[in-house]
C-alpha cells in the first residue's frame, strides 16, 4: 500500500472505531466541515452541524453500535479519494428492544485536508433489505 492508502484506511478505521465506542465527537473529527451524508431514503445532510444532530438522534443516542467493513475499491485521485464497499451494522437498541442487524454497501468520497490528513467529505450508503429500524 501506499503512504496515502494507509493514511485513508486509518482514517476510516478512526470513523468505525468511533461508531463502536459511541464516540460522537470521535467520530465528527473524521468528517470535513462540508461533508454530505446521503442516508438511505432520506433528504441528504450539508455540514457538520446538522450531521452531527441526525448522527446523534438516528444512531449515537439510539443504538450500541458494532460497525465492520471491507473495501472493494480504493483509488486516490489528487486530492480526493473514492472507497466502496460492503458494512455489517448490528444495532443494540440503548432502551428496550431487540437487536437489527444492517449490512449493505457504502461509498466514501476523502478529501486530503490543507495538514495533510484524509477526511470524509461524502458518505453515502444503502442497505442490503429495507432499514427495520425508525
Amino acid at each position: 500500500m501506499s503512504a496515502e492508502s494507509d493514511a485513508i484506511h486509518g482514517t476510516v478505521q478512526e470513523y468505525v472505531s468511533a461508531v463502536n465506542s459511541g464516540d460522537l465527537q470521535q467520530w465528527l473529527g473524521t468528517l470535513t466541515d462540508d461533508v454530505v451524508l446521503l442516508p438511505p431514503d432520506q433528504p441528504r445532510i450539508d455540514g457538520k452541524d446538522a450531521v452531527r444532530l441526525w448522527a446523534k438522534d438516528n444512531f449515537f443516542d439510539r443504538f450500541q453500535m458494532m460497525l465492520t467493513h471491507s473495501f472493494d475499491e480504493l483509488d486516490v485521485v489528487g486530492p480526493m479519494a473514492f472507497v466502496h464497499g460492503r458494512f455489517a451494522l448490528p444495532l443494540t437498541p440503548k432502551s428496550a428492544g431487540s437487536s437489527t442487524q444492517m449490512t449493505g454497501k457504502f461509498i466514501y468520497l476523502l478529501r486530503r485536508e490543507a495538514d495533510g490528513s484524509w477526511r470524509l467529505a461524502r458518505v453515502i450508503w444503502n442497505y442490503d433489505m429495507a432499514a427495520s429500524h425508525p
